[in-house]
Formats: structure tokens, C-alpha cells, sequence
């Protein structure tokens, strides 16, 4: 995770180049175009350019909150640095450290030695804080439905898959799991929304329900947690899974590698001769998700003979093997094709997973509705994916 001290120094050092700045931090421009506005970080240069202007012309510097500097050469908008005030980023280590030492501590458990599988829960979209009231959309949808629903699906595919035997769970957190992203019941981007409740209550809502249900796969098999991040709520997914992590760090069974659960867009995890990737799907475009993980994985992808995506966003089943659609969604029907014979092999699938929320005012007014509310699991031999299973409400 990159500190606002560390994103400061290298827009520094670069002069001010984003680019060169996000090149030498390790991140995507656009992930540090993104924190350089959120954090309101500017280039030392250009404070120093409205310090100047402040005294020239008499303004109190707290008075300007930005001013065009025009030159023959070049016309910039400046603004003033931010206050020093502490942000998440710079106080994050020291909170988590704090809540670690809290966490509550768990037994361990014991597990069958002889069970070889993993089992991939993922419950996508789940949009704690959406409303949908019956009187308008045809069905409710709340906190409290959002919080059974949790509960009641990752209970359901559980009991599907322990038949398979599972040696290991892998529990996917993030993919808007919150439906806002701010206090004036807006997504990361501003776009305003229906809600239930507080944000605060959801947040709450939200954290006990995946405890529950991460405490539930536990009891099965080891559990390994992946953080996706996205469009609703970037930033309070993000600390939600943070104190989600810190929640489990003396639970013997329960692991977060930094890497599986850090800001990147795509995580990658090795099972096997399976490379499962898993992304929101709102960013980068899925003719590309081969390729990225080549980039991204290079060394886990030469050893593995599949890659599977597992994709999120658009709150209904597609499915394709080797870029051949076999299944889709549509408004109240599912369309399964049979794949090609050529194509029957699994090299390579793309599969964007259901989400448990229901169609809010919005969607349902533009006939987006229909789709399968489900929590999603799936089984994968060290070889294979082995079988899927839907919880449907």
C-alpha cells in the first residue's frame, strides 16, 4: 500500500510527471491519478508557485483555494498542498497494528489430511445499504435481506461442496460489498443512490455478516482471503476487508497474504496447474484479462495448463470457455450453449459470478431484471474446476 508521504516524494522527484511517478511506485497511473485527487497531493513546485503568488498580490494564502498560472510557455491550474492532517494511508499500519493486538483468538482446528481440493467462495455484489422496496421494483431488499442472504448462501454451497473433498477455502471479499462509498449516499464516483440505512450501519452489517461466514468456512477447511476492489465503494471496501483481515489475525486457520489483499486491480492465486484470477470487471476489458495475466503472473502462468477469471460487476451469469460463450443470463432465462468440439477443453475460462442483490428503482426502471440472485461456489481439483454451485434466492 503506498503512503501519501511515499506517492508525495516520487510526484517529487518526478517533477511532477504522473506517469514517471506511478512507474517508480509500482502502481497504474490511473490508481495514482486517483490518490493524488482523493488525498489532494500536488506537486511541491506548485506550492511553491501560490506561496509566491499569495505574497505578490496580498491574498492570505488560507483565502485562495486555487489559481490559473499562465505563461507563454504553458497554462496549469494550481492549487495549494493539502493540510498535514494524518489520512487512512498514513495512520493504517499503526491502526491495524492496534486492532491485531485486540483480535480475538481462536482454537485451532483439525481437518482431514487425505482432502486435496479448493473450494472458491464468492459472494459477488452483495451491495450492503441498497434499498429495493416491493411496491416499486416487486421485491425487498435491506440490510437485513442482504445479511440473510450472506448467511443463508455461503451456508447452502458449503453443505454442497464438503462432499468434494475440500482442503482449502479461498473466501473472495470486495466486489461491492458495500453499496456507497460516502456519507452523502454516493458510490466511489458521486453517482447517487437508493439506500437503507446508515453508511455506517451497513459498514457494520456488512463486517459481522462476512465474520459469520468466513467463521463458517473455517470450520470446513483452512481459509485463504482475496480482495477485489470496486466501483461503489473503492475506498470503504478497502478498509472493510482491511479490519475483516485484522479481525482474523489470531485465528490459526484463517491467512491474508498482503498481496492477495492489497489495492490491485487483479489478483492472481496458483492452485495446482489452475491460475484463478479474479477482478471486479469494471476496469480493464476482458479480451485483454489473458493477456494481463501473463504480464502479471508470468511465472505462475508457465506452470499452469488452465487460467480461470473470475469476474464480477454486471450481476449475471456469463460464461466462456476459450472465448466461446456456453452460458448467459437473460431477463428470467439462462441460455447454456454446448461448446464447439474444438473448444471443449478449459485452457482458458472468463466466468462473471451472480450477485445476491436484488434490482434496485433504478435498474428495475430500465428493465435491467430478471437475472438469478445467487451466492456462487466452485470446486478445482490440482488440476481442474471440478463443479459450480449456486445458492438461489
Amino acid at each position: 500500500m503506498v503512503t501519501r508521504a511515499e506517492a508525495q516524494a516520487a510526484l517529487d522527484a518526478a517533477k511532477g510527471n504522473k506517469s514517471e511517478a506511478a512507474r517508480a511506485l509500482g502502481i497504474p497511473r490511473t490508481t495514482f491519478s486517483y490518490m493524488l485527487e482523493r488525498e489532494d497531493i500536488v506537486h511541491a513546485e506548485q506550492d511553491e508557485l501560490i506561496q509566491q503568488w499569495s505574497v505578490d498580490h496580498g491574498v492570505p494564502l488560507d483565502d485562495i483555494s486555487a489559481y490559473w498560472h499562465k505563461s507563454d510557455e504553458y497554462s496549469v491550474l494550481v492549487r495549494p498542498k493539502s493540510s498535514q492532517e494524518p489520512t487512512y494511508l498514513d495512520l493504517r499500519d499503526e491502526i491495524i497494528a492496534e486492532m491485531q493486538r485486540y483480535a480475538p483468538q481462536y482454537d485451532p482446528i483439525e481437518y482431514d489430511p487425505a482432502c486435496e481440493n479448493l473450494l472458491v467462495i464468492d459472494p459477488a455484489d452483495v451491495h450492503f445499504g441498497k434499498l429495493a422496496e416491493a411496491s416499486e421494483t416487486g421485491g425487498d431488499y435491506d440490510l437485513d435481506v442482504a445479511a440473510a442472504y450472506l448467511r443463508e448462501g455461503v451456508r447452502g454451497v458449503l453443505a454442497k461442496a464438503q462432499a468434494h473433498n475440500i482442503a482449502k477455502t479461498l473466501f473472495v471479499l470486495g466486489n461491492d460489498i458495500l453499496h456507497i462509498d460516502t456519507p452523502s449516499r454516493t458510490t466511489t464516483s458521486g453517482t447517487p443512490q437508493d439506500t437503507a440505512g446508515s453508511w455506517h450501519r451497513a459498514y457494520q452489517v456488512a463486517k459481522h455478516g462476512i465474520i459469520g461466514a468466513i467463521e463458517a468456512c473455517a470450520a470446513v477447511a483452512p481459509v485463504h482471503l482475496v480482495h477485489c476492489p470496486s466501483n461503489h465503494d473503492f475506498m470503504s471496501g478497502y478498509m472493510l476487508s482491511d479490519s475483516i483481515v485484522s479481525w482474523f489475525t489470531k485465528h490459526p486457520n484463517v491467512e491474508a497474504n498482503p498481496r492477495s489483499v492489497d489495492m490491485r486491480h487483479r489478483k492472481y492465486i496458483q492452485f495446482g496447474s489452475n491460475l484463478l484470477g479474479f477482478t471486479h470487471g469494471d476496469g480493464a476489458k476482458e479480451k485483454d484479462l489473458h493477456s494481463l495475466a501473463l504480464t502479471e503472473a508470468r511465472t505462475a502462468f508457465s506452470e499452469c495448463d488452465r487460467v480461470y477469471w473470475h469476474c464480477h460487476h454486471v450481476h449475471h451469469k456469463i460464461r466462456k470457455m476459450n472465448g466461446v460463450e456456453v452460458e448467459k443470463d437473460h431477463i428470467g432465462a439462462t441460455v447454456i450453449h454446448a461448446a464447439p468440439v474444438g473448444d471443449v477443453t478449459d485452457k482458458n475460462v472468463i466466468e462473471y459470478i451472480r450477485s445476491a442483490s436484488a434490482s434496485d428503482g433504478w435498474h428495475h426502471r430500465n428493465g435491467y431484471v430478471g437475472a438469478v440472485q445467487a451466492i456462487e461456489a466452485f470446486v478445482y481439483s490440482p488440476r481442474s474446476q471440478i463443479a459450480r454451485f449456486t445458492h438461489e434466492f
